[in-house]
């Protein structure tokens, strides 16, 4: 039993144009793969950007535990975020700097790196981006999530204080509490009602 075969002939220019589709496809692959790996610390953080938050009815207050938790929560993405960026930096200044030296590189190993090279530093600088607005727009959350609970904060106060059996000799009384100045200067003079206490 023999098995017959018929061949066309194949022009050379054919077979350069397979040969050079075969070898781009094989250098995206490559590419794409080394792309993966260098970026594999930043997927579990990037999974956590994407994380929905969990959803609140609109008239429903929260507890003052529950957004000094979520204040903490987003300290913690912010401190997170932070060391990651400072990661990209480095990592950015390195690649620009083996982006100068790429020639050297070229001469002595044979090799042109000026294409994952220039790669490395545009990815870096757009996940660089997009990080420093993302920690900015945390901060603000977490500023806004602060004045929340320290208003809450008063509140819950100022009701366990008209709670309280001695609330009414302390209202009777004149005197006011201590005050502290708006700008958090701790170290100059409280006022204490009408009168100023040195601190």
């Amino acid at each position: 039993m023999a098995a017959h075969t018929d061949f066309e002939p194949l022009s050379w220019e054919e077979a350069e144009q397979n040969r050079g589709s075969i070898a781009n496809q094989y250098q995206r692959r490559r590419d794409v793969a080394s792309l993966a790996t260098r970026q594999a610390p930043f997927t579990g953080f990037l999974a956590t950007l994407h994380a929905p938050p969990p959803p609140v009815a609109p008239n429903q207050r929260q507890p003052v535990d529950t957004i000094f938790e979520q204040c903490e929560r987003l300290r913690a993405e912010i401190k997170r975020g932070s060391e990651y960026l400072d990661q990209l930096h480095r990592e950015l200044a390195e690649s620009r700097s083996l982006l100068e030296s790429w020639p050297i590189y070229e001469r002595n190993c044979g090799k042109n790196p000026l294409a994952q090279l220039t790669e490395s530093v545009l990815v870096n600088q757009r996940a660089s981006k997009f990080l420093a607005t993302w920690v900015k727009r945390r901060e603000r959350r977490l500023q806004t999530m602060t004045k929340a609970a320290n208003k809450a904060l008063a509140r819950r106060k100022s009701l366990l204080a008209s709670k309280s059996p001695r609330n009414g000799a302390a209202r009777s009384s004149k005197r006011s509490p201590l005050k502290f100045p708006e700008n958090g200067d701790m170290h100059g003079k409280a006022t204490c009602g009408r009168e100023l206490v040195a601190a």
